[in-house]
């Protein structure tokens, strides 16, 4: 099975955490996924089977522009209502369990 990261990009600031999120993918030839408010696909759009970091953004500003710059895919989570977004530990979650889900699948597949 496949590995996926997660991590806060904020842990860093600015080009710092930019290089980092490029460094997964140059260095390491894993896809980052940015989970963000702003994000043009949603996250069940994406298949997960692949080694993969999850960039989480601070909940009040979200992913830093840099570094949503260097993602592979920038997914958001479509919500109902008048509620924007959701807390990152729950949105957290939501991705988390997508991509068990997805690998699941493809694990009773090759069964």
């Amino acid at each position: 099975m496949k590995d996926c990261a997660v991590g806060s990009a904020n842990a860093q600031s600015g080009d710092g955490a930019a290089l980092s999120a490029e460094w997964f993918h140059t260095d390491r030839n894993i896809w980052t996924v940015g989970l963000d408010e702003r994000g043009t696909q949603s996250y069940d759009e994406i298949d997960y089977n692949m080694d993969c970091a999850i960039v989480l953004g601070n909940e009040g500003k979200g992913v830093h522009d840099l570094v949503a710059r260097k993602c592979d895919f920038l997914v958001s989570i479509p919500m109902l209502g008048k509620v924007p977004s959701l807390n990152v530990s729950v949105a957290a979650g939501v991705v988390l369990y997508e991509i068990v889900r997805q690998r699941r699948i493809k694990a009773a597949k090759a069964k």
